[in-house]
């Protein structure tokens, strides 16, 4: 029996969707408005904030891979998940970093974040995601809800950065 595939299976798809999208605007509005130096302030916060986050799930990741090496098959029954997780959501907000493509003269397009926040919401209730994959694999279907848990996880942090840049603009 074949698998569904779910197209909306990763937060990686959304934002790749989310880059297309922004090139293409991009080239429908070439004038954007400069952003005021508040403004720039608050788009390098979050920005900073991404980055931060990036930097210590990887590192938290590479010290795992060393102690891997220690003693494999003891380490890897132990800690699989929170490896997953961390190489996982490192990618994401990479991919997520990537999209939003931030300029000192106009700051990053926030509907990207906006538009992965609608979509985890729609995808979630309409019943595209997975929680569990219906794999005979268990790894497979571990690591599929694994996946799912980091992106609640994304979905929660760019609703954070939202209200952030709401707070920011109604000042």
């Amino acid at each position: 029996m074949l698998q569904k595939e779910n197209k909306f299976a990763g937060l990686n798809y959304l934002t790749e969707h989310c880059c297309i999208k922004l090139k293409h605007k991009q080239m429908k509005t070439k004038t954007q408005t400069p952003i005021t130096k508040t403004q720039f302030e608050m788009y390098t916060e979050i920005w900073n904030e991404i980055d931060g986050l990036i930097e210590y799930r990887m590192n938290k990741f590479n010290q795992d891979m060393l102690k891997l090496q220690e003693n494999f098959t003891h380490y890897l029954s132990w800690n699989a998940e929170d490896m997953f997780k961390y190489k996982y959501e490192a990618d994401c907000l990479k991919s997520l970093k990537d999209g939003l493509k931030f300029d000192t003269e106009t700051g990053f397009d926030y509907w990207i974040i906006q538009y992965i926040v609608e979509n985890f919401a729609d995808n979630v209730a309409n019943g595209l995601f997975e929680v569990r994959a219906n794999s005979t694999n268990e790894i497979k279907n571990a690591c599929s809800t694994w996946e799912f848990e980091v992106q609640k996880e994304i979905y929660k942090k760019c609703k954070s950065f939202l209200r952030q840049i709401d707070k920011f603009m109604l000042k």
